[in-house]
């Protein structure tokens, strides 16, 4: 084993999707499972690194256009993009290199680690590593 290389380490071809628990979530996979999918394409697909792509993408957004590889026929696609789009999950651009998808808000998932963990880090626990100097009472 290599230990010089983490596989847990962001790069530029992977890196961690955050999907929330969120009562939307439950409902589309439930009302529309397609739509369901198609988000998690986008979110798996989409841009992390800080920066504009040399393909003109910016943080969060991703190319689409292949509903095959998603698993759809091209009206399930169409249909899917559209249920996104209506329920305010995200947004689609046709561009001449091809379609532009970008999730809106994190209520699915979180693409670019924008929301906290929910854990503040006030008080250290017998679990953490001691600050080099010594706290004061």
């Amino acid at each position: 084993m290599n230990d010089s290389h983490n596989d847990n380490a962001p790069t530029p071809t992977h890196g961690w999707i955050k999907m929330m628990r969120s009562p939307e979530l439950v409902e589309l996979i439930g009302t529309a499972p397609l739509a369901f999918t198609l988000a998690a394409v986008i979110a798996w697909r989409a841009r992390f690194m800080p920066g504009k792509s040399l393909k003109g993408l910016c943080p969060g957004e991703c190319f689409l256009g292949d509903y095959k590889t998603c698993g759809m026929s091209e009206q399930q696609y169409r249909t899917a993009k559209k249920q996104l789009e209506r329920w305010g999950f995200a947004t689609f651009k046709a561009t001449n290199k091809g379609t532009i998808a970008k999730l809106i808000d994190t209520r699915l998932f979180d693409v670019l680690n924008v929301t906290g963990n929910g854990q503040a880090n006030r008080q250290p626990t017998g679990r953490q590593r001691p600050a080099n100097d010594k706290q004061r009472m």
